[in-house]
């Protein structure tokens, strides 16, 4: 998929969409049309710097834009120089187009109503923000090379997420981690089991966390592996990490020479077949000491993998 989102801007909303892209800095190019008309709105670390729709320019053509009902959006990363036509601030000039608009009443979102696109325009985070701000019923599905997930969302709020096997707040924080992919939101009103304990701003958090704590330590462009595998350990055995940090870095260690990163293999270890099951269960036990009585603290190991790991492991 080309590295675009494109939908209906009544669904995504064109305030939430500026200021989700104002949160993150991002440089983008928000294309707006209807019948035949168009406009564009560019962003330069999510400052409002330029604007223009038919006869209009800067901060006049993004308020004659707020008042375009039933309208499409095309998202994409800005490319080019910028003319800065606009010097109001971001929150200025949003809220006076909403206070003009006020009137102008949108089309009711309902079936039908779907974006879709890329995961490098906006990340599973900023989606998330998007629709936690305009309080959306939603399914949102997410794809990357290997996996495909999704999250209910009622009135903005995450309430039910599946990974492959994974759900609830462990399946939004792994796909949280995706920065690559495409996906595709779309009305729903469909009930879902709540497995999602969490806000999404307390998931987002710890995902940032996450994310930042996997990027210190696994940056593959600097270092192999191997290396990667010698520092994960240093710092389980002498690093001052609290149990959080201990669980990340211990989920995220790929043994030398092996293909698969402990979290995969504890995936594995809840598998349907029995013979998968037993390999993965090895593989683990065969972890370093710091790795095991990692995962010892981590809750959400299977307790098929507790029962296996023995007090003579952990030493070392």
């Amino acid at each position: 998929m080309s590295e675009q989102i494109v939908g209906r801007t009544h669904f995504a909303g064109l305030f939430e969409l500026i200021q989700v892209c104002a949160i993150h800095r991002r440089d983008v190019a928000l294309t707006i049309t209807q019948k035949g008309k168009t406009a564009r709105i560019l962003m330069q670390q999510g400052e409002l710097r330029d604007a223009m729709c038919p006869s209009l320019r800067g901060e006049d053509a993004i308020y004659a834009v707020f008042a375009w009902v039933d309208s499409f959006f095309e998202l994409a990363p800005l490319a080019g120089p910028v003319e800065h036509t606009i010097t109001g601030s971001n929150t200025d000039i949003v809220m006076k187009a909403a206070e003009q608009t006020a009137a102008v009443a949108p089309p009711p979102v309902g079936p039908g109503d779907r974006i879709a696109g890329s995961l490098e325009v906006l990340s599973p985070t900023e989606l998330l923000q998007l629709f936690e701000i305009n309080c959306r019923n939603a399914l949102l599905t997410l794809r990357n090379r290997r996996e495909t997930g999704s999250v209910h969302l009622r009135d903005g709020r995450a309430i039910h997420a599946t990974v492959g096997e994974r759900e609830g707040d462990r399946a939004v924080l792994d796909l949280l981690t995706w920065g690559q992919g495409d996906f595709v939101v779309q009305f729903s009103k469909e009930s879902a089991p709540e497995t999602v304990l969490d806000s999404i701003s307390g998931l987002v958090l710890e995902g940032s966390r996450r994310v930042d704590l996997l990027d210190r330590f696994a940056d593959e462009e600097q270092r192999t592996w191997e290396e990667v595998a010698v520092q994960t350990l240093r710092q389980l055995e002498e690093g001052q990490l609290d149990m959080m940090e201990r669980v990340m870095l211990a989920h995220s260690y790929q043994p030398p020479g092996a293909r698969m990163a402990v979290a995969d293999l504890l995936e594995l270890a809840r598998h349907s077949d029995e013979v998968v099951r037993r390999e993965a269960l090895e593989s683990i036990v065969a972890l370093p000491p710091a790795v095991l009585r990692a995962l010892l603290e981590d809750k959400n190991t299977p307790n098929a993998v507790r029962y296996r790991i023995s007090p003579e492991m952990l030493q070392g």
